[in-house]
């Protein structure tokens, strides 16, 4: 593995539990490529639990903005967290296994955080260069 070769880099919210995410791993790897799994910021302590949540996903969001690739590979759910790649330069690979929102209304139903994660799918899907 040469340091000319780009960077991917694997990004999951919780990735010592993503088989898919490891197995991409595994296989760029043994095709010589340089390849690294991002290790997000570990669950906050404490209650209310949903408050926990947010924070969590507030504090990875900005651990993804600070990034540095060539190649992102985002592996969706939760789709915010992704959200600072739309801006970045390198290439954008979004590898939606299923759709961010349905998840969100068969959890809680229909309102505003279903419609505001539907805009954040569709806005990631305009922006990957992959999906």
């Amino acid at each position: 593995m040469s340091r000319d070769q780009p960077l991917v880099l694997l990004i999951g919210t919780e990735p010592a539990r993503m088989t898919r995410l490891r197995r991409t791993f595994e296989s760029l790897r043994a095709m010589g490529a340089r390849a690294r799994i991002f290790v997000p910021y570990d669950k906050p302590r404490g209650r209310p639990r949903v408050l926990k949540g947010v924070i969590r996903y507030i504090l990875i969001t900005l651990q993804v903005a600070i990034q540095r690739a060539d190649v992102y590979h985002f592996f969706n759910i939760p789709d915010v967290v992704g959200l600072p790649l739309i801006f970045k330069r390198g290439v954008f690979i979004y590898d939606v296994r299923s759709p961010w929102f349905s998840s969100i209304k068969e959890t809680i139903g229909g309102g505003p955080l279903w419609k505001i994660a539907e805009v954040i799918e569709r806005l990631m899907t305009r922006a990957a260069d992959i999906v």
